[in-house]
C-alpha cells in the first residue's frame, strides 16, 4: 500500500474521558473552587502494536513483509470495507499517532483493532480535510463532523479526531473547543456565530454553568465531541457549556517617543481566549461554582487527555 512511515504510540480513548466528564458533572462530585484541570492518561484499547511501516509504505507484521495469501486477505477485507481502509490510512500517516494490532489466521480469519489519534490545526481544501497536517478520508467523516471540524476551522482553533477499530469494527470521535457566541434555540438546538457565519449543533446539551438561556446570545466556552459509529451509521453530538477562560491582561508598558519624553502609559487590548486543545489548561476558578468547576476539570479531561499522552508515547516508540 503506497502509504507512509507512522509514530507508533500508545493512544488514548476519547470517549472514555467523555464519560468520566459527564459522571462528574453530577452534583456528589462537586470540588472546591480553584481546582484546575490537568493531563491524564486512560487505558489504551489496544495494548499490542505489532503493525509498521517500511520506508516504501509497504505494511509489515511483526517486522516482516506479509506473505501473498496473508497480503491478499487483507486487501480483500479492505477493499470490502471503506472505512477500514481510510482507518489504516490514516494510521499509517506520519502526522498520526497509531497503535495497531493485525491477527490473521489462515485461510480467512483477519481482525484489526486500532487506536488512532490526530490534533492540530484544521485545514479545508475543497472536499479535503485534514488535522494536523494528516488527511482525514472522507469514508471516516459524516456532514455532522464536518461541520463541527468547519466550526473548529471558522474559529481558528485546534481540533483532534480519534479513530477506534474494534474487531474490524470503526469509530470516530472529533473533539473541538470553541470560545464563540451561542444561542440556544427553543428546538434545543444551540446556534453558533462565528464570524458572522451561523453554525448549529443539535445533541446532548450538558449547561454546568447555566449559562444558556432559550433566545439569549452569550460568549461560551463550548466542548463538543461528536462521535460516529460506522457499523450502526449514527453520530451523536455531546455540547458542554462553560465560561470563556479569561485571557490575562498585558501590563502596561511605558515606551519613549523620539524626542525623548515618555510616552503616556497604556494598558494592551486582553487577547481572545486561547483554546484548550491541545497544551493548555483551565484557570483556577472564583467564587462559588458548586458543579461547574468539577465540570470545567473534566471537559479539560475529555479535551487534553486525549493528547496528554504523546511524551510517554514518544517514549514507547523509541
Amino acid at each position: 500500500m503506497g502509504i507512509t512511515r507512522p509514530r507508533l504510540v500508545v493512544p488514548m480513548t476519547i470517549i472514555a474521558a467523555l464519560a468520566l466528564m459527564l459522571a462528574a458533572i453530577a452534583p456528589v462530585l462537586a470540588a472546591p473552587t480553584g481546582v484546575s484541570g490537568s493531563r491524564t492518561t486512560l487505558a489504551d484499547h489496544v495494548t499490542d502494536c505489532n503493525v509498521t511501516f517500511d520506508a516504501g509504505g509497504n505494511l509489515l507484521l511483526d517486522g516482516s513483509a506479509l506473505t501473498v495469501a496473508e497480503a491478499a486477505l487483507l486487501d480483500a477485507l479492505l477493499l470490502a470495507d471503506a472505512e477500514l481502509a481510510a482507518a489504516l490510512l490514516l494510521a499509517a500517516d506520519a502526522d498520526a499517532d497509531a497503535c495497531v494490532n493485525l491477527s490473521i489466521d489462515l485461510p480467512s480469519t483477519i481482525t484489526l483493532n486500532a487506536d488512532i489519534l490526530v490534533c492540530g490545526d484544521v485545514v479545508i481544501e475543497g472536499a479535503v480535510y485534514s488535522v494536523g497536517g494528516a488527511v482525514i478520508g472522507a469514508d471516516l467523516l459524516t456532514a455532522e463532523l464536518e461541520n463541527l471540524l468547519d466550526a473548529a476551522a471558522a474559529a481558528g482553533v485546534e481540533a483532534c479526531v480519534g479513530v477506534t477499530v474494534t474487531d474490524n469494527a470503526v469509530t470516530v470521535d472529533v473533539l473541538a473547543q470553541l470560545c464563540v457566541t451561542a444561542t440556544l434555540l427553543d428546538t434545543g438546538v444551540v446556534s453558533v456565530d462565528i464570524g458572522g457565519t451561523e453554525f448549529f449543533f443539535d445533541g446532548l446539551l450538558v449547561d454546568v454553568g447555566g449559562l444558556l438561556e432559550v433566545g439569549v446570545s452569550v460568549e461560551v466556552s463550548l466542548a463538543i465531541v461528536a462521535t460516529l459509529d460506522v457499523a450502526a451509521g449514527t453520530v451523536e453530538l455531546t455540547l458542554i457549556v462553560s465560561e470563556c477562560a479569561a485571557a490575562p491582561t498585558p501590563s502596561p508598558t511605558a515606551t519613549t517617543s523620539p524626542t525623548g519624553t515618555v510616552a503616556p502609559t497604556t494598558t494592551g487590548t486582553a487577547a481572545p481566549a486561547a483554546s484548550l486543545l491541545p497544551n493548555t489548561t483551565l484557570g483556577d476558578g472564583s467564587g462559588d461554582s458548586g458543579p461547574l468547576v468539577p465540570g470545567l476539570a473534566l471537559v479539560a479531561v475529555a479535551s487534553l487527555g486525549a493528547i496528554g499522552y504523546r511524551a510517554l508515547a514518544a517514549r514507547r516508540a523509541r
